[in-house]
């Protein structure tokens, strides 16, 4: 192919503005559609659009599960392959409140969409709450 027709073809540099915001939209998949049918786009579309927008939504998944199987780690394996960081940041992290606490994370503060140990050389590339 000739220089032009490839560079008419190749995907777009431009970076676009898509941001989360408190009252902003966040497109939803509900948790069977990812688990269960992995042989559908729905996995790649999900992935496309955290790289869009920063999140997604993951609707009606299980609220009682074993430990081996927990909703988020089923997700990540969908999605990414599975868990990459759990040697250094573990598995699950337990959100939770406590009195005194010494960082924001463990205070009952709402917190904006943030990036947490983004200072870290190993930081984690991408972190499922539930």
């Amino acid at each position: 192919y000739d220089s032009d027709t490839l560079k008419n073809r190749r995907d777009s540099t431009e970076v676009k503005e898509a941001r989360i915001s408190k009252n902003g939209d966040v497109k939803a998949f509900s948790y069977q559609s990812l688990v269960e049918d992995q042989s559908s786009d729905i996995a790649f579309e999900s992935l496309q659009e955290i790289f869009r927008s920063g999140a997604i939504l993951v609707r009606d998944a299980p609220s009682d599960f074993q430990d081996d199987s927990y909703p988020a780690k089923q997700v990540a394996t969908v999605i990414a392959g599975g868990n990459s960081h759990s040697i250094l940041y573990g598995d699950v992290f337990h959100v939770r409140s406590i009195s005194n606490a010494h960082n924001v994370a463990y205070t009952s503060i709402p917190l904006e969409p943030h990036q947490d140990l983004a200072y870290y050389e190993s930081m984690p590339g991408m972190q499922l709450l539930h």
